[in-house]
């Protein structure tokens, strides 16, 4: 399997891209070990300040409050 994350870093915001491709697996019948096909690229959005209430499966509100304590 090979995974690739890119990370843009803005004062407000971490928009992350990550790229997954390929993946062993076991078969179900014979229990041998195979390389199934796989491709994905997921983007997600954490923002530090907006609406928690946004429908939007990419986009993730962070509270600065719970930041700060970090």
């Amino acid at each position: 399997m090979q995974v690739l994350v890119k990370l843009d870093k803005t004062p407000t915001m971490l928009v992350t891209h990550i790229h997954v491709e390929g993946l062993q697996v076991l078969c179900d019948h014979c229990n041998t070990s195979m390389d199934l096909y796989l491709e994905r690229r997921p983007t997600s959005i954490f923002q530090l300040f907006g609406e928690a209430d946004v429908e939007d499966d990419e986009l993730v509100v962070l509270d600065p409050r719970a930041l700060a304590s970090t």
